[in-house]
């Protein structure tokens, strides 16, 4: 049997279904929760600022091959950044953006062999402010398993090094690469627009390791308006919309339209989102809106109406567009809603046969 027709026949889902209508019309906090809480509130920022260093003044003396190495490092490393470039693709968000930064190096090891001959290599280079804007710089928020990592440019610097032994000292220069600062994956906080953040970092030198220290404070700098109806955040004609809320109470009350309407509320927030960022998409919809604007208003007229397959895949193209943007539960739903509506009754339940 297929799915669609399970639904349609078994009662004890249908109660489940307009339980959970019920649930997200009515009890605050299960379509959506606050603005300030709610899981899905990343999507909505357009734009981010924030600040990052990076710092490592450690040392340490150990012994490996008959030579004993001490080593001392003081590395530090300041810089600011900008994200605003937006891309997303199955519930994972990219900012992109570039940033400054400025900092200075000084690594100094002295090895000695058993003899007692010594050599000291010293690395010292700075990169001071102000620079230009660079690009490297990005945010990647998963919503799936609600974590972000930030990446920091691969900072390069000219360093002299000065190798020096009892015959003498030589000097040379090189490009210093830090190798890109980056946070890690950090689980998302549970309240707010701001991601702070440190770690401990163990560089393997020699034969052990010296510790470094990485902080962030990244801030969201525009947020795009919170909206619990993906309808108004795309339709600004209001006889659309009252027809649109007319078919839900009037037409959507039986298993197959409590199951759309369910679905419809308890993504909004996510759906609406996602149509705030990607204005072609807002588009579609208001063009489905418009175009069929004639047939929601014979069939809350009439009750039934017969649709040529045009209506069906337009509706399906406008779904599988909107899939690439969304988070694996909604992929599941729009998956959900494309199976069901390829099932002749289910669509019979809406009021409506395919010609």
């Amino acid at each position: 049997m297929k799915p669609a027709k399970a639904i349609l026949r078994k009662p004890i889902e249908s109660i489940l279904i307009a339980l959970c209508l019920f649930l997200s019309l009515y009890i605050p906090g299960y379509a959506q929760q606050t603005d300030d809480s709610d899981p899905l509130r990343w999507v909505r920022v357009k734009s981010w600022t924030g600040t990052f260093s990076y710092s490592c003044t450690d040392s340490r003396t150990d012994e490996q091959d008959g030579f004993t190495g001490t080593y001392t490092w003081d590395d530090h490393m300041d810089g600011r950044f900008t994200l605003d470039q937006l891309t997303s693709q199955a519930g994972i968000y990219v900012w992109n953006g570039t940033g400054l930064c400025s900092g200075s190096v000084h690594e100094e090891t002295v090895s000695t062999d058993e003899e007692g001959a010594s050599m000291t290599t010293t690395w010292d280079g700075t990169k001071p402010a102000p620079l230009v804007p660079s690009p490297g710089y990005f945010l990647k928020i998963n919503l799936a398993d609600r974590t972000y990592f930030f990446q920091a440019e691969t900072v390069q610097m000219t360093v002299r090094i000065e190798d020096c032994t009892d015959e003498g000292c030589t000097t040379t220069d090189f490009t210093y690469g830090n190798g890109g600062i980056n946070s890690f994956f950090q689980t998302l906080p549970a309240t707010g627009f701001g991601l702070k953040g440190s770690y401990d970092a163990a560089l393997l030198i020699g034969a052990g390791t010296l510790k470094a220290t990485i902080t962030w404070d990244i801030q969201a700098k525009e947020i795009a308006p919170a909206s619990t109806c993906p309808l108004m955040t795309a339709i600004n004609n209001q006889n659309q919309l009252e027809a649109l809320r007319s078919l839900r109470n009037s037409m959507m009350t039986n298993q197959a339209g409590l199951l759309i309407t369910m679905l419809y509320y308890h993504h909004a927030p996510e759906v609406a989102a996602i149509l705030t960022q990607n204005h072609h998409l807002q588009k579609a919809v208001r063009d489905l809106a418009a175009g069929n604007h004639g047939l929601v208003e014979q069939l809350l007229s009439a009750g039934q109406l017969v649709v040529s397959d045009d209506v069906i895949a337009d509706v399906t193209c406008f779904m599988e567009d909107l899939k690439p943007y969304a988070s694996p539960q909604l992929q599941d739903s729009i998956e959900l809603i494309l199976d069901r509506i390829k099932d002749p009754l289910f669509v019979q339940g809406l009021g409506l046969k395919v010609n």
